[in-house]
């Protein structure tokens, strides 16, 4: 049964108590009515009327002066009805003095002395009141002494009228008295019936409802401190059990809430620790080691495996994996089959077992799940993760995005290091060669000299191409440019990794040669000059040429620890090589170096330029 049948359960007996109550009453006052029907009965409804007209001045009287004293709307209101009651009841006396000719003088005696009072005291006062212009002082002592004698002319032809009017028989009064009696026994068993009433319906409706809502919302108080409860209450049926599993439902909503909260924000811990990692870390393997990481915390793969790609070599190379993953080098083009790169976002396989799944060229695997994570950026291809479960549909769909977000803050960050490092490469590389350029070269014999040791030894070769000016008013500008991307070629050829070749400007070379002494640098030296003679430039269809390059030689510690040192002295060498006939390697103090006057005439010039 529901709680709204309950209630209007309750509510019918309350109904029929206060039918019966009615019922009583109405009858009793029809048997009074009966009883006044009688031959006596006109003088009790004379008096009757009589005492409404007593009531209905006095009332009218005390209303009015009260409202005079504090202007209350309401007392207003309750002078108004008193003098409708009043007006009601001195009509019903006029229709007495049409039957009553004995009565006829007294009552239109009070009727004129109540329209005196009620037109020349009290109506006047009330518009005196309500007058914002009027001057009028109502509360003066003659005004009130004219108000109270009107008024005691009225109630003195009320005490005049109730002798003539007469008393009741003692029968009528005997039957009107019983007929009271009858109805206050009526009213007090209708009250107690009321209140017995009420009770039983209190005590169902702490049974039914105020009970079950307290339990209710002492387990809600429960589950709010962190408890683990169910609200039930089992095996109800009305609106309260439909409550309390609904409330039911709720909390296991939000249970699944927070735990997907809580999930979140380890997910965010675990993004932010990998934003940090990318920012910070400068290393392609360990940002890659990184991000598997995540993606372990976060999805729980079994295998997976990062290539990053590598353009110069057309190659994507796996810098990180786990599990059983396959870590072999890629072609970009099997790398850009990859569904997920296809798509510029993940692309998730739930079952690879479906005939209709599609399959990755880059990882293979025929059972379980595989997401393919693209790791593009700034519009190129960084590279792309694979990550593979076991299992069919292993990955929850909410997972994808956190995926994407991670692999394109990683992406980015790749690609923003990789950009700054080509940027860095452009402002120290000379665009003409690809060798470094005069400022790269300055700062890494600087740092060379620096970090030299105490036994340490470092040389520098100063080189210039031997008529150059002669080759480009020969053959055009366009065949110098070709000449120094050879002559830079030959450089890269004979030089050792760890050493740095650079053009100086125009035609004028450098190479660092770091921990070699005098000779071993003059044997490059020499390697250079025998490799740049036998080279023959392709100038065109049928036109060739040749060239050669002077060389000086100067080593540190030996011809100075600056680099301003270093340079003048390999370039003295240099100008002595010239002047010796071009095409050959002079190292700083040798027998052939020169006199001391064109050194230092060299070296000036050197410094010049190296200023300017």
């Amino acid at each position: 049964m529901s709680i709204r049948t309950r209630l209007l359960l309750i509510l019918l007996g309350l109904s029929v108590v206060s039918a019966g109550v009615v019922l009583g009453s109405y009858l009793a006052t029809e048997a009074e009515n009966q009883a006044l029907r009688s031959g006596e009965a006109e003088s009790y409804q004379l008096l009757r009327q009589v005492d409404q007209v007593d009531a209905a001045y006095s009332d009218e009287e005390v209303s009015l002066r009260n409202f005079l004293m504090s202007g209350d709307e309401p007392l207003r209101t309750a002078y108004i009805l008193a003098r409708d009651l009043g007006e009601r009841a001195t009509t019903g006396l006029s229709a007495t003095a049409r039957r009553r000719p004995d009565l006829a003088p007294t009552i239109n005696q009070l009727l004129a002395a109540g329209h005196a009072w009620q037109t020349t005291w009290a109506d006047r006062t009330l518009q005196e009141f309500e007058d914002p212009n009027s001057t009028f002082d109502l509360v003066s002592n003659e005004w009130t002494q004219r108000g109270s004698q009107l008024l005691s002319a009225v109630r003195a032809t009320l005490r005049q009228l109730r002798p003539l009017v007469g008393a009741p028989g003692p029968d009528l009064q005997a039957s009107i008295s019983q007929l009271a009696t009858v109805r206050r026994a009526a009213v007090l068993f209708g009250l107690l019936l009321v209140l017995l009433t009420a009770a039983f319906a209190n005590a169902l409706l702490v049974r039914w409802v105020s009970r079950p809502l307290g339990r209710l919302v002492g387990v809600a108080r429960r589950v709010e401190s962190g408890e683990d409860v169910t609200f039930g209450p089992e095996g109800r049926r009305d609106e309260i059990g439909e409550l309390g599993s609904a409330l039911e439902r709720m909390h296991g909503r939000l249970i699944d809430q927070q735990r997907v909260a809580s999930a979140e924000a380890d997910e965010a811990r675990v993004q932010n620790r990998m934003t940090e990692v990318a920012t910070y870390v400068e290393d392609d393997r360990r940002v890659s080691e990184a991000i598997l990481q995540a993606f372990r915390e976060i999805a729980e793969p079994r295998e997976g495996v990062v290539h990053l790609s590598n353009s110069s070599s057309d190659r994507a190379i796996p810098e990180a994996s786990f599990g059983e993953a396959a870590a072999e080098p890629l072609t970009l083009h099997a790398l850009s089959g990859c569904p997920g790169v296809r798509r510029a976002n993940v692309y998730l396989t739930s079952d690879l077992t479906d005939a209709l799944s599609v399959r990755c060229p880059a990882y293979r695997a025929d059972a379980g799940t595989l997401a393919c994570v693209p790791l593009v950026a700034l519009g190129n291809l960084v590279g792309a993760v694979h990550l593979h479960w076991p299992q069919a549909n292993a990955l929850e769909p909410r997972l994808v995005d956190v995926l994407e977000r991670i692999s394109e803050r990683t992406a980015l960050s790749i690609a923003n290091r990789r950009l700054v490092r080509a940027l860095e490469g452009m402002a120290t590389t000379d665009a003409r060669t690809g060798l470094a350029n005069m400022r790269a070269v300055d700062r890494a014999i600087e740092k060379e000299l620096e970090g030299l040791e105490d036994d340490g030894q470092a040389s520098v070769l100063m080189l210039d191409l031997d008529h150059f000016k002669r080759l480009n008013d020969r053959h055009g500008h366009p065949a110098g440019d070709e000449a120094l991307r050879v002559f830079a070629e030959i450089l890269r050829s004979c030089v050792r990794q760890e050493d740095l070749a650079g053009r100086y400007g125009g035609e004028e070379f450098v190479v660092i040669l770091p921990g070699l002494d005098v000779e071993a640098a003059t044997e490059i030296a020499e390697r250079i000059r025998r490799r740049t003679e036998s080279t023959s430039l392709v100038l065109g269809p049928g036109v060739n040429d040749r060239m050669t390059v002077s060389i000086g030689v100067a080593s540190a510690p030996v011809n100075g620890r600056s680099r301003t040192e270093l340079l003048r002295a390999s370039d003295a060498a240099l100008y002595q090589a010239k002047e010796a006939g071009r095409n050959r390697v002079v190292v700083v103090g040798s027998a052939e170096f020169g006199t001391a006057s064109t050194q230092e005439r060299r070296a000036g010039q050197g410094q010049e330029e190296l200023a300017s």
